[in-house]
Order: structure tokens, then sequence, then C-alpha cells
């Protein structure tokens, strides 16, 4: 690859978290757009099936949206920082969103039949929060492997948290009927591995 597409695919890597957080941004302050594009069962079922992909980007209040989003950008960077000099950077970040918005909203529609809307990052920031941790543990300094230690049992120790509590540590209170969805975590930090393990494959096919 020569240096200048090099250089490309470098900036693309770089602001291809913002186009996320900016969409994020633009739909809190349309909210009958937001409502359109939030995960609804039934539209669903009628085929809908884009609004898997665009709930994602629609949430239920400021500290919901300010807070996803922060989270989003501060693991995006973190993954994107251990793959910066990868040809295969920016496939494996854009991996990184889709799977996991289809695996997400694919739990929440059979794990929680009883919810009819769903909003949020929150999944696809749990795949980023399970992508990163396995970067730090291959990465070669033992402080890194620490990290990952560390992140793994966090992780636990914050669902049984939201099973308990039957809200996040981090929006502990999204408002009157909203509740956080353990299974959509679940289902993100499952896709984080997913999407580990596609990309290995991907590098040792070439």
């Amino acid at each position: 690859m020569n240096t200048g597409k090099k250089k490309q695919n470098r900036v693309l890597i770089f602001i291809s978290p913002i186009f996320p957080v900016f969409v994020s941004i633009i739909l809190f302050y349309m909210p009958s757009l937001t409502d359109a594009l939030q995960f609804n069962r039934e539209k669903i079922f009628s085929y809908k099936i884009y609004l898997f992909f665009t709930c994602h980007f629609t949430h239920w209040n400021f500290r919901h949206m300010f807070i996803d989003t922060f989270i989003f950008l501060a693991l995006s960077y973190g993954c994107i920082f251990f793959s910066f000099k990868n040809k295969y950077a920016i496939v494996q970040y854009f991996t990184n969103l889709l799977i996991p918005s289809i695996l997400v909203s694919i739990a929440v529609l059979v794990f929680n039949p009883e919810i009819k809307f769903y909003r949020g990052l929150s999944g696809i920031d749990w795949a980023l929060y399970f992508v990163l941790m396995a970067k730090l543990y291959f990465a070669a300094h033992w402080l890194w492997k620490t990290g990952a230690i560390i992140m793994f049992f966090s992780f636990f120790l914050m669902m049984i948290h939201q099973f308990v509590s039957k809200h996040s540590i981090f929006v502990p209170d999204m408002g009157e009927g909203i509740v956080t969805l353990p299974s959509a975590h679940i289902a993100g930090a499952i896709s984080g591995i997913v999407c580990t393990l596609v990309y290995h494959r991907l590098i040792r096919r070439t």
C-alpha cells in the first residue's frame, strides 16, 4: 500500500467514530425522527428491518445520549489505538459496529418480548469493550494484559449490578418506565468476541 493510501485510510479510521455520534446528536434533537427510527417491535414484525440498525442511534434523554456517545468514543479510539497501523483497521472497525447492531437487536427481540421500544448505543459499547479487552490482552506489555483481566471481571460485576438493580451503573435513571436490558449488553459482549474471532480469521487468510 502506497503512502498516500495509508494516510487516507488513517484519516478515515480516525474520523469514523465521529459519524455515529453526530447521527445520535442530530436524532436527539429531532424527536419525531427518533420515534420513527427506534426499535419498534410491531414495525419490525412488519418487515422494517432497518430499525435493527437505526435504533442504536436513538436515545431516551440527554444524559442517556451523552454517556452512551462519550463511552462509544472512548472505546472506539481505544480500539483504534491498537490497530491504527493495520491495513484492515477500517474493515475491523465497521465490523465492530455492524455485527453488534444486528445481534443486540435480535437479542432484544427474542429475549425481551415485553419490550416494545429500545434505544441506545450501549449494546455496541459493550461490543467495543470486549474488542478493546482482547486487544489489551494480546498486547505485549504485562500492564495491558492486567488491564484486560480487570475489564473481564468488571464486566461480570456490572452485569450482576444490572440484574439486581435493573439499572446501569452509568445511567442509573433513564426515566419512568425505562429499564436497562442486560440481555442487550450480554449480546453486545458476545458480539465483541465474534468480531475479534472474525478479524483474526481474516488475518490468518492473508
